[in-house]
């Protein structure tokens, strides 16, 4: 790489030194030049890193992270722009292509380089033809080149690409475009093999030439021995021996310090100083050269049109116009809808059942009235005032609140630049305490490098003892494995007696089954359904019997069901008819009920108008009174700031008058910063007296207002319990009622199907009683018949 590919890492040392050294020119006319692959790759790296999108989305993320980086140059900004949102958009496919990576190469890349990694794949799979192969050069060279030889061999490899890396996109993407990828990936394989080659000298420093060419010589020789006949010798393995690593050069110790006396201290700059800011101007202009000639990144998104300053334009105005203290006007409610709706019976009974209620509270109140002669419409009169009257308090509370909010806001400007004094004041404090702590971290640096040495020459003794214990763990593995290929043996010779035992097992069960299936059967006696079985049982009957007996029973209770219907019919008839007439009569209540309202609303927008029009008037009052005391202080603001600055004048004039001697221009220098030590002191003691002052008045109102807030919210809360007890216990005692009703309801229903029980019973009892005397006729009859049968026979 040639010094215009990295600008910043060419700065001279002598630069670096006098900025070092507390030079203040400013530095800004840096930030309007490119960066460099490192800085850029490393800014990227950061900005995914710290992105959360469960906090914050991309853009604000994006916007956030490079102002306050202080990125001014535009292709930089696109940049690491388009990186980042790259690398949001395709984080599946990079963390699918992470996770196989890992998977492979976990022993030879470190799991805290994955962001890393991330913005490498993207930038190499989706961004190599924009940037062109001579810039992604110079980005892989910006990082270790032993991270890069391991990620580029996993990536263009054909094998891995094919079937590890592609399956596993294939679960997420289709197959044409997984095959796109890898084609394009590949596509590259030719130039980033040539750089994989330089860049795997670089690490292991090897030449791949010579050992090509050591290969080749090697074949030919065996080759030639080849043609030879020979015999099979058992040969050991051509193992690769490790090539040791170089040892680290150590760094020659550091030229000793020589220190010159101070200079005697002049008025002006000396020839030294004058020397210096000429060589740090040249330093200056070389850098601004060197900076001017680097090619910067160009992505093919800065060509494309974009409505980017639309997009932002309309954002800005949709956030001014959610900040303004007028919002627009809510647009008027639509009329409600004339169509009828058709109530349900739950509906038209719950209705009637509201409207009864509210009967019987009327009637109540008329019972009451005609009792005691006076109602409660007075009452109501004075709530709707009081209610009036707190409303219009809470909204001149909420003024007085924001009076003072605007009070406590001027409080804190003051408060804010006294406090970026006292921070001036700390940084400078925290300036020579750092110097302190940075030299004590160049004595542990110091000693830290003699403890690493000593590590290495302890590491070096130790590495004669690796082929000793790479013998003896060989020689264990080897007992290991004897040991196993006896017990699989063994466990192969118990599976196959098994298999032996279990076949003449299965032959034997086999034999049986089919022996059984040879034994005749036993022949059954046909069912007769006529015949009585005699077992001694009360009721026996035979199955012609039973089924005449169930079809009588089926004729009954069919009967039963078609009376059942019949008087569920009418019960629905005259449920329907009642139902119609509470319908009629709740139409009736909805039409007055309309109209009653409506005067309401008319009412209540006319006394709204009202409210807002007194409300506006007593706002512009407040409004006025607050801007007359705002111009007040900063008037009185304005005209201290006219009193410092004409001192400060009057003091710069008189210590150029007494600038004629060093004797004087000393002790005016001292007695000013006596007398300006004790005027700060001044000032801040009165200035934290006031803000202290302010800021316990202002606590106080606070919690005067939260105070009294807290009483009225006591208050509504007991309100709204007492109205809930009261409707909790109104509802206990309907419920109490129903629950009587419906307990009456259902003893009568029990005793009715009691009785019908009953009767039902004493029915089945005579037909059964009747049945049996007939049979026991019959009976008779037949045994009269076969005795007079058997008479004849004799």
């Amino acid at each position: 790489m040639s010094a215009q590919d990295f600008p910043e890492d060419n700065i001279d040392d002598d630069d670096a030194q006098n900025s070092s050294r507390g030079s203040n020119r400013p530095r800004t006319h840096s930030l309007d030049k490119p960066m460099g692959p490192a800085k850029l790759l490393e800014i990227t790296e950061t900005m995914y890193r710290d992105f959360n999108p469960a906090q914050v989305t991309l853009d604000t993320h994006a916007d956030q992270a490079l102002s306050k980086l202080q990125i001014h140059s535009q292709l930089d900004d696109v940049f690491i722009r388009q990186v980042l949102y790259g690398i949001v958009r395709y984080r599946q496919f990079l963390g699918s292509l992470m996770d196989s990576f890992y998977y492979y190469n976990s022993g030879v890349a470190n799991r805290e380089d994955r962001d890393m990694y991330k913005v490498m794949a993207y930038l190499t799979i989706f961004r190599m033809e924009e940037l062109g192969f001579i810039n992604y050069r110079r980005l892989v060279d910006a990082k270790e080149p032993q991270k890069m030889v391991v990620f580029l061999r996993y990536l263009f490899n054909e094998a891995y690409l094919r079937e590890a890396i592609r399956d596993d996109w294939l679960k997420l993407y289709d197959k044409e475009f997984v095959d796109e990828t890898v084609g394009r990936i590949l596509s590259w394989k030719p130039e980033v093999q040539k750089m994989l080659d330089s860049l795997e000298e670089t690490v292991y420093l090897t030449r791949k030439k010579s050992d090509e060419k050591e290969a080749s010589t090697s074949n030919q020789a065996g080759n030639a021995a080849n043609t030879r006949p020979r015999t099979l010798v058992q040969e050991p393995f051509n193992l690769s021996q490790p090539r040791p690593k170089p040892l680290p050069v150590e760094d020659p110790p550091p030229p000793p310090i020589h220190y010159r006396s101070a200079p005697k201290f002049r008025d002006g700059p000396t020839k030294e100083e004058l020397a210096l800011q000429a060589a740090r101007e040249a330093n200056w202009k070389a850098a601004e050269e060197k900076l001017a000639k680097a090619e910067p990144f160009k992505l093919r998104c800065t060509e494309r049109p974009t409505n980017l300053d639309k997009i932002r334009a309309e954002i800005e105005a949709d956030i001014t116009r959610e900040l303004t203290f007028q919002p627009p006007k809510p647009r008027a409610v639509p009329p409600a809808p004339m169509s009828a709706v058709k109530l349900n019976t739950a509906a038209i009974l719950r209705e009637d059942a509201l409207y009864r209620k509210k009967q019987q509270q009327e009637a109540e109140m008329l019972k009451k009235f005609e009792s005691e002669l006076h109602d409660a419409s007075e009452f109501k009169a004075w709530q709707a005032r009081m209610l009036s009257m707190d409303e219009a308090h809470r909204a001149s509370s909420i003024e007085r609140r924001r009076r003072e909010m605007a009070e406590t806001q001027e409080a804190a400007i003051r408060a804010r630049k006294q406090k970026v004094e006292d921070n001036q004041e700390l940084g400078r404090q925290l300036k020579a305490e750092a110097k302190e702590i940075e030299e004590g971290l160049a004595r542990e640096r110091e000693e830290a490098t003699k403890a690493k040495q000593a590590m290495r020459a302890a590491v070096v003794e130790a590495r004669g003892n690796v082929a000793v214990a790479a013998e003896k763990v060989a020689i264990e593995k080897r007992l290991a494995a004897e040991e196993e290929r006896q017990r699989q043996e063994m466990d192969t010779k118990l599976l196959a007696e098994q298999e032996i035992r279990d076949l003449a097992e299965k032959r034997d069960i086999i034999m049986q089954l089919r022996a059984l299936e040879r034994v005749p059967r036993q022949r059954v006696k046909e069912f007769d359904p006529t015949v009585t079985p005699d077992h001694g049982l009360l009721e026996t009957m035979s199955l012609m019997e039973l089924r005449e007996r169930l079809s009588v029973v089926r004729r009954r209770r069919q009967e039963e069901e078609e009376r059942q219907r019949s008087s569920i019919l009418k019960h629905k008839q005259e449920r329907d008819a009642t139902l119609q007439n509470k319908v009629v009569n709740i139409q009736r209540v909805r039409k007055v009920a309309a109209v009653q309202s409506q005067m309401r609303r008319v009412q209540r927008v006319d006394n709204t108008r009202q409210a807002a029009a007194s409300l506006a008037l007593k706002h512009e009052d407040d409004v006025l009174d607050l801007h007359s005391k705002l111009e007040a202080k900063r008037a009185a603001a304005s005209s201290e700031s006219t009193r410092i600055a004409a001192e400060e004048k009057k003091i710069k004039f008189e210590q150029m008058q007494q600038a004629a001697g060093a004797a004087a221009v000393e002790e005016n220098k001292f007695r000013e910063l006596r007398s300006g030590a004790q005027r700060e002191l001044v000032e801040r003691q009165s200035t934290k007296l006031a803000t202290a002052t302010q800021y316990e008045a202002t606590k106080a109102k606070a919690q005067s207002v939260r105070m009294r807030n807290v009483k009225q919210e006591v208050k509504a809360k007991q309100n709204f319990l007492a109205a809930y007890d009261e409707k909790i216990a109104q509802l206990t005692q309907m419920a109490h009622k129903e629950r009587e009703q419906d307990l009456t309801y259902r003893q009568g229903l029990a005793s009715t199907v009691r009785d019908f029980e009953q009767n039902q019973r004493s029915k089945h009892a005579q037909e059964t009683t009747r049945r049996l005397q007939a049979q026991n006729s019959t009976m008779q009859a037949k045994l009269q018949a076969l005795a007079s049968g058997m008479d004849v026979g004799i």
